[in-house]
C-alpha cells in the first residue's frame, strides 16, 4: 500500500533530509503566507503560541543550510528570511521598509569572466545584491 502524504511541507522537509515536526511545518507556513521577506522577530510574533523564540531562528537557520529559504541582508532591520524561490533580488525603500522583488539579475558567468582575468577568483558560484532607494509612495510625500 502507498503511503499519502500528510502536506506538501512534510515531503519538502522529507526531502530535504529533515524530520517532519508541527513546528517546521508551521514555519514554512508563516514564510509562505508571507508577501516578500520577513525577520525572524515578525514570524515569531505570528507562531508564538506555537514555537519559542529560539526555535523559530534554529529552524530557520537549517532551512537555510538546507536550501529551503534564503536570508536577505538589510541595511535597517536584522536578517529577512523568504522561501528559496527562482533567483531574484530585491529593493528595500530606505524610507518605509517596503521591499520588491527585482527580476533583474548580472549575469554569474560574465562575472566569473571577469573575476578570472583579475586572477582574484577561479568561481562564482553565488552572489546577492540588495538595491536602496525611495518608494514612489515615499518619495512623492516628500
Amino acid at each position: 500500500m502507498k503511503k499519502v502524504s500528510l502536506t506538501p511541507y512534510a515531503d519538502l522537509l522529507k526531502s530535504s533530509g529533515l524530520s517532519i515536526t508541527k513546528q517546521r511545518i508551521a514555519l514554512l507556513k508563516a514564510l509562505d503566507a508571507c508577501k516578500g521577506p520577513v525577520s525572524a522577530a515578525v514570524l515569531y510574533k505570528k507562531l508564538q503560541t506555537q514555537i519559542n523564540e529560539a526555535t523559530v531562528y534554529r529552524i530557520l537557520k537549517e532551512f537555510e543550510t538546507r536550501g529551503l529559504v534564503k536570508e536577505i541582508l538589510s541595511k535597517k532591520e536584522h536578517a529577512l528570511y523568504e522561501r528559496t524561490t527562482a533567483h531574484h533580488h530585491h529593493i528595500h525603500c530606505t524610507s518605509c521598509g517596503h521591499i520588491e522583488e527585482l527580476e533583474v539579475c548580472l549575469s554569474p558567468h560574465t562575472l566569473s569572466s571577469v573575476l578570472a582575468s583579475q586572477k582574484k577568483f577561479a568561481s562564482l558560484e553565488d552572489h546577492t545584491l540588495e538595491f536602496y532607494g525611495r518608494c514612489n509612495s515615499c518619495n512623492n510625500g516628500r
